[in-house]
């Protein structure tokens, strides 16, 4: 017969295995360069504003998008994101949004990011409109992005902040 202390440690453990199991994975087939890059934005030119983020991913298996979340946003908010083929040799950073300036043929073809499946094969840019919502400098230190693969579920964060300001940047 099964104590009270092993029923309430049998409990907590399957909880614990439980939650453990609905979290996303950080260790997924998409992964994003570490480096602390941060880009700047005069609100007056940039607002709303295209922030790209390569998509580099070759796995053997798609991934379908799920979501996409600002990190530690300030005075910024997240409208949409979208997924827009590229060439290797010329990927988005920082844009007008719509992005057609630098990009107006591959635009037309872009689709919005939730539920979009990556193929394995071909170049492609996350396209995140932000916009800035307050007075002063708007902040935004990377995004996350949550994708499954296959039946898994895994998240990544962007190294990428943006910056936009009043004035102009330095």
């Amino acid at each position: 017969m099964m104590t009270a202390v092993l029923r309430r440690s049998a409990l907590a453990a399957m909880v614990t295995l439980a939650l453990t199991a609905c979290a996303p994975a950080s260790d997924g087939p998409l992964q994003f360069t570490s480096s602390e890059d941060q880009v700047c934005a005069p609100r007056a030119d940039y607002n709303p504003a295209a922030l790209g983020t390569a998509l580099e991913y070759t796995g053997p298996d798609a991934i379908t998008i799920e979501s996409v979340e600002p990190v530690h946003p300030t005075g910024l908010k997240l409208l949409d994101s979208y997924v827009m083929p590229v060439t290797p040799e010329l990927r988005l950073m920082l844009d007008k949004f719509p992005p057609t300036d630098q990009f107006p043929d591959a635009w037309l073809e872009a689709k919005p990011a939730g539920a979009f499946t990556v193929p394995t094969s071909g170049s492609f840019d996350l396209i995140t409109e932000v916009e800035a919502t307050g007075e002063g400098d708007s902040l935004l230190d990377g995004l996350t992005v949550v994708y499954t693969v296959g039946d898994r579920t895994y998240e990544a964060t962007t190294h990428l902040s943006l910056r936009i300001v009043d004035g102009t940047c330095n």
